[in-house]
């Protein structure tokens, strides 16, 4: 039998430190396994800001949509557990923001996180279209807030079933309520 898992719960039970020296998978996973014992063994997640910088040194690479906006996909790396708090900067009405998870659109004002561990079949990508066509060697940064696990807490993630405000996680695979 699966386990029903409310996402706002877990993480509202859940023990969460984070850590501001992190910049990566192998810092914060440093961190945990330094806190884990100064926590006596009671932490369940570790968080951490990430970054990536883009350069965008032709508009030829950027493909263009219906309404003939360009834009830029990006399928973040799977060095998580959970992902949220995903912006770009520098933060412009001109360049808009939309997830991909599992071919359907979602819109990121309304889906806040991504579960990776919960949903390893399915790809999650983050589409920014420019609604203005952007200048050569135009730079961006995405921003997200990682999140780590503790072992046997991933492993009960990947067989339950975790439900979100929208979606429902089930089998490695994310669909829409």
């Amino acid at each position: 039998m699966t386990t029903a898992i409310n996402y706002d719960e877990f993480i509202k039970n859940a023990s969460i430190v984070h850590s501001d020296m992190a910049m990566n998978y192998h810092n914060a996973l440093e961190f945990f396994i330094l806190h884990r014992g100064i926590h006596k063994g009671r932490l369940d997640m570790v968080t951490y800001n990430y970054k990536e910088k883009f350069l965008l040194f032709s508009v030829g690479f950027l493909q263009a949509d219906e309404n003939d906006n360009y834009f830029f996909e990006y399928t973040p790396k799977r060095d998580c557990d959970i992902m949220d708090n995903i912006e770009v900067s520098p933060k412009n009405e001109n360049i808009k923001i939309t997830y991909f998870i599992g071919g359907q659109q979602y819109d990121p004002q309304v889906v806040k996180e991504f579960v990776f561990v919960a949903a390893m079949y399915h790809e999650f990508k983050i589409r920014i279209t420019f609604l203005e066509k952007p200048t050569e060697n135009f730079e961006f940064v995405v921003h997200s807030r990682k999140f780590i696990m503790e072992p046997e807490l991933r492993k009960k993630l990947m067989v339950s079933k975790l439900t979100t405000d929208l979606n429902i996680y089930n089998q490695g695979m994310c669909t829409k309520i």
